[in-house]
């Protein structure tokens, strides 16, 4: 019952957006008149009438034909859901418009002014109004730290959804803290006990080897459960630009893996976005640039910026643009640290960086805290020699010595001023887990999820999140 009450609110959700969108696009659009000689003149009433109600409609069928109400999605996949409806939306109200022949009662400007408004006024009500929603009742079978560390993760989007009531698994002698709360681990024997009720079940498939014991296990399932979800845990690495592909008489389905920047049209659209942005940039950069060298030249002896060697695409060698953050002989005093520290040199080994670095300047502390210090990076990216987005750039070192498998995919494209690793807990993290960040990103690119990292980047900043 909870999932219809689920459903029931989106929709509710769906609308109240709407019509915030369409009275903001009409005040939007009335202020424009003073710039066009044919003034937009249609009342307010007009869009909560007749015509007013189909194109609701026709918004709200956009959003269940891209799946709006069908299952959950994490923020990115509901960005890219939510993006793909209005522009059909748009295309639909377009099209509607022209049949019944009212150009005149909606402006072409004013449609634009509300798909915009929709885009960001539906991702932001649903991200708001999820926190009040009904909950649907979730058990979890199988319990390990990949489980664990998924619904670490997934909290933000999981917890306003599923209540959690029981955890399943051969180990029982434990208890887990999960979306704010204890819960011990029952024996998978207990099952039977379960009374029946339209659970959503997590199955950690990958803990069960015996494929009979897998299929009793369903058996038993299918009683108690509305919806059950595999988790399933590919060595670390995920794919998430897959799509599965079914042979039902082979009683096989296919798992088809795509690598978005192998394709060389998905690398240029990535270098044009790369190259207006800077250009947009460019003005700012250059004002903050004169402040932060006469701060840098107030604080310490040494040249405004810094420059070191760092592996490119391809394994090309590039001089790297930073704003100096470290006094002139920071080698020297990193080695007389790390010989005399055991814990420091075990934190270096560790993360590559010190959190507490003697050896960075007053200003230095600042522009890394807010990551200030990779502006000049843009240089970099006029050159062709960086991108916005993409994986720290490294050492020839660390390359060679603890990228190891995975060093052909951090070659395979430009490093970036930002990334997957920086908006994932940058220094809090180690370096054998910034190496799987980057090849998750490389993996998995798209547009979609280089906008998400673009956003994460903003919130991580201001927060000063992972940074020193």
């Amino acid at each position: 019952m909870r999932k219809y009450y689920r459903l029931i609110s989106y929709i509710f959700i769906d609308i109240l957006s709407f019509y915030v969108s369409i009275v903001l696009a009409f005040y939007i659009r009335k202020s424009l008149n003073v710039f066009f000689s044919v003034k937009f003149n249609t009342p307010l009433e007009y869009f909560f009438k007749t015509h007013g109600l189909i194109i609701l409609i026709i918004f709200l069928f956009c959003m269940a034909f891209e799946g709006a109400y069908k299952h959950i999605y994490s923020f990115l996949e509901e960005v890219k859901l939510i993006f793909k409806a209005v522009v059909l939306f748009f295309i639909l109200t377009f099209a509607f418009v022209g049949i019944i022949k009212a150009q005149n009662e909606y402006s072409r400007l004013m449609l634009g002014i509300l798909s915009i408004n929709l885009l960001i006024i539906t991702m932001v009500f649903r991200k708001v109004f999820k926190k009040s929603m009904f909950k649907t009742s979730a058990i979890i079978i199988g319990w390990d730290d990949s489980v664990r560390d998924f619904f670490e993760k997934s909290k933000p989007y999981l917890e306003h959804i599923y209540e959690i009531e029981s955890i399943f698994d051969y180990d029982t002698n434990k208890e887990v803290h999960i979306f704010n709360k204890d819960i011990p681990i029952k024996s998978i024997g207990n099952l039977k006990n379960i009374a029946p009720k339209d659970y959503t079940t997590f199955v950690a498939s990958y803990n069960f080897d015996d494929f009979k014991e897998f299929s009793r296990l369903f058996s038993r399932l299918k009683d108690i459960s509305k919806d059950i979800i595999l988790i399933e845990d590919y060595n670390k690495l995920t794919f998430v630009s897959s799509h599965m592909i079914s042979f039902p008489m082979t009683r096989h389905f296919l798992l088809s893996v795509s690598v978005g920047l192998s394709s060389k049209l998905n690398q240029l659209l990535k270098s044009t976005i790369d190259y207006m942005i800077s250009f947009m940039l460019l003005p700012i950069f250059l004002i903050l640039m004169l402040i932060f060298a006469i701060l840098i030249k107030l604080d310490s002896k040494g040249p405004v910026f810094f420059t070191q060697e760092r592996v490119g695409k391809n394994g090309k060698i590039f001089k790297i643009y930073k704003f100096r953050t470290m006094h002139e002989d920071a080698e020297q005093r990193l080695q007389e640290i790390l010989q005399e520290d055991e814990n420091l040199k075990k934190e270096w080994e560790t993360y590559r960086k010190l959190k507490n670095d003697p050896r960075i300047t007053k200003i230095g502390k600042f522009l890394r805290k807010t990551s200030l210090d990779e502006l000049p990076q843009l240089i970099n990216i006029l050159k062709g020699e960086m991108s916005l987005i993409g994986p720290r750039p490294c050492f020839e070192e660390e390359l060679k010595n603890l990228y190891k498998e995975y060093a052909y995919l951090y070659v395979m494209l430009k490093p970036g001023i930002t990334g997957f690793w920086q908006v994932s807990g940058r220094s809090d993290t180690s370096f054998e887990t910034r190496v799987l960040m980057e090849a998750f990103y490389t993996l998995n690119w798209s547009l979609w999820l280089d906008f998400y990292i673009l956003l994460k980047t903003i919130k991580v900043v201001i927060k000063k999140e992972g940074a020193y």
